[in-house]
């Protein structure tokens, strides 16, 4: 009896430390799963040299479904110094910075779609015909899709936008204050892309450069800020070729809060056209000579984006 009893007593004992074993074994797996949960795997935010155009055109359509999207972006190395911010992306594809180049002839129908992936409410500005409204935005709350659909307008160089809304502002109208560029908060800088409308038969030989700021702590003594062209801060920028006597075609947009993130040393060049990001003002055959750095640094003050043309007797080409 008593070998019975201590046998039925043991087998007990037993089985409550496997027991014990199996809900720490339990708990440890939960505690790991939930850390897993909250560790968010962000997609890096790549650099967009802006001469691949994106979405699909069809039968005179093009059709484009982007996204709003968080990630790393690295503004010099790739495995250099990592920003967790906002972008734009197209769906199925990682973010952009700037944003995927939206190109098309005049005259084409674009039926664009966004789909907001942030935890915050946003805006986006200027996806639509040019010259147009800039105080009409895409207002899109977490989750939502919204879509766009219009025919494209004069030729130019206009630029898209997104900045983020209060919570509690998805279901009112935004404030006129709020539908300005230069009112983007600095550390949402990188959500600017550009939607160029080509003449038809015109050649699209160029190269596009858009000017963006991220920053932080403005006024503080702990600012910190990144201008970038393309997506890279210097040294990491793009090298540049040019074919000498032959001229350069370029889109330069100034995606900042700035007045004047950029001036140009070194060459002559003439404006073909001046714009603010929604209209777009063309100079006749090139005919607007700009022929020092101080006289395009004025200009380029009150401008969203300029072309220029650059002389194809000169000798230098930098870019600062």
């Amino acid at each position: 009896m008593i070998r019975s009893e201590f046998s039925k007593h043991e087998g007990r004992t037993c089985c409550g430390r496997a027991w014990s074993r199996t809900c720490v074994s339990a708990g440890v797996f939960l505690i790991a799963m939930c850390c897993l949960a909250s560790t968010r795997i962000l997609p890096n935010i790549h650099a967009n040299d802006n001469q691949t155009p994106t979405g699909r055109i069809e039968s005179g359509v093009l059709t484009l479904h982007l996204e709003l999207r968080e990630g790393v972006w690295h503004p010099e190395a790739e495995d250099g110094r990592a920003i967790e911010t906002y972008s734009f992306a197209e769906e199925g594809h990682d973010p952009l910075t700037p944003g995927p180049l939206i190109r098309v002839p005049q005259g084409t129908e674009l039926r664009i779609s966004v789909h907001n992936c942030l935890s915050v409410p946003a805006a986006v500005h200027g996806l639509h015909q040019h010259p147009g409204k800039a105080d009409n935005p895409m207002e899109l709350a977490p989750d939502e899709t919204k879509k766009e659909r219009f025919t494209a307008g004069e030729p130019g160089t206009y630029i898209y936008w997104a900045s983020t809304l209060g919570r509690k502002a998805a279901s009112r109208r935004l404030p006129a204050s709020q539908g300005k560029l230069e009112t983007r908060s600095l550390d949402e800088g990188m959500m600017s892309g550009v939607l160029i409308v080509d003449k038809s038969g015109l050649s699209t030989d160029d190269r596009i450069f858009v000017i963006q700021l991220w920053a932080r702590h403005l006024f503080t003594p702990n600012f910190v800020g990144i201008l970038s062209i393309n997506g890279k801060s210097w040294p990491y920028t793009e090298r540049l070729q040019a074919r000498l006597a032959q001229p350069e075609n370029w889109h330069i947009v100034n995606g900042t809060r700035l007045e004047h993130p950029m001036h140009l040393h070194g060459f002559y060049f003439n404006v073909g056209a001046v714009g603010d990001g929604e209209t777009e003002h063309t100079y006749a055959s090139h005919t607007h000579a700009i022929e020092t750095s101080l006289q395009f640094s004025a200009k380029l003050r009150l401008l969203r984006a300029a072309q220029i043309v650059s002389d194809p007797l000169g000798k230098q080409l930098r870019k600062e």
